[in-house]
């Protein structure tokens, strides 16, 4: 499937929605400009593996995701292109001027320090971030989202490289085989209702075992459950109650068709709401 097919697709799915819920309109529209800047910039930066795939299958043979200790090189000059075209987005959406100026001034993002700053998104060494956010119109959570999104693409870009080895590899882990994330999102398979971890960061996908934590490894089916939001059986919330924490799952095979999972996450905020609610953390 080409790029262009791929944004389409996505901006599909998220009218989808919006015609099943208009209150999620003005969420949509964020995401619907969020998932078009990530598309741009995936497409940029492209660029050849980094990681020699003989070494990337010795790492998860070894249990070991494939960036582990290691870095992740940036193009300083595309992610300050990246981060301008993010920031217009966030202050059109929010109707205030989203200071992505400052934010790049900052010294952890100047150009000799975008690669370590990817690797503080990935051991989240971000306090600074919440001081920052205090001198601005900006919650902590908007500003992180913000850097969040804007470093995904340059991951993903990376780990496409390696999603055959992945999938040779039959990973079965609870974290990201190709930066270490913790999943945020999970689906059940249209065909086989097997069920697929999604990460956040770099937007791999691998199998995990349906009855057990991907968290805590909890496979004791009397600490699992699930619950749904209102009539709504296609998606669910997948809670383990010896760690407290949750994740969002969508069950394909209800819906009858192939699910994108950064668009189900963007739409299942009611989900996480009755989570926390309810006293469930969220892990990524």
């Amino acid at each position: 499937m080409n790029s262009q097919s791929d944004l389409e697709r996505i901006t599909e799915e998220l009218e989808r929605y919006r015609g099943r819920d208009p209150e999620l309109s003005r969420l949509i529209d964020l995401y619907q400009e969020v998932f078009r800047v990530q598309e741009s910039t995936r497409l940029k930066a492209r660029s050849a593996p980094g990681i020699v795939f003989d070494e990337a299958r010795r790492r998860l043979s070894s249990g070991h995701f494939i960036l582990k200790g290691r870095g992740l090189n940036i193009d300083a000059g595309l992610f300050r292109e990246a981060a301008l075209a993010l920031g217009e987005v966030f202050s059109r959406v929010s109707g205030d001027r989203f200071p992505s100026q400052e934010i790049l001034a900052l010294p952890q993002l100047r150009p000799e320090a975008i690669s370590g700053f990817a690797s503080d998104i990935l051991s989240n060494r971000v306090d600074y971030l919440n001081q920052f956010a205090m001198g601005t119109d900006f919650n902590e959570e908007t500003v992180f989202l913000f850097l969040y999104s804007l470093v995904v693409p340059f991951f993903q870009a990376e780990a496409e490289n390696y999603r055959g080895i992945i999938k040779e590899s039959g990973w079965k882990r609870g974290f990201c085989p190709f930066c270490g994330s913790l999943p945020r999102y999970a689906r059940f398979h249209q065909e086989d209702g097997r069920r697929i971890l999604f990460c956040p960061l770099c937007r791999s996908q691998w199998r995990f075992p349906r009855l057990s934590c991907p968290f805590c490894g909890n496979s004791d089916h009397k600490k699992l459950g699930h619950f749904y939001l209102s009539e709504d059986k296609a998606h669910r919330a997948d809670v383990c109650n010896k760690c407290q924490r949750y994740i969002k799952t969508t069950d394909e095979r209800s819906l009858g068709r192939e699910v994108i999972p950064q668009v189900e996450d963007a739409v299942s905020l009611p989900l996480d709401y009755l989570a926390a609610r309810e006293g469930y953390q969220r892990d990524a």
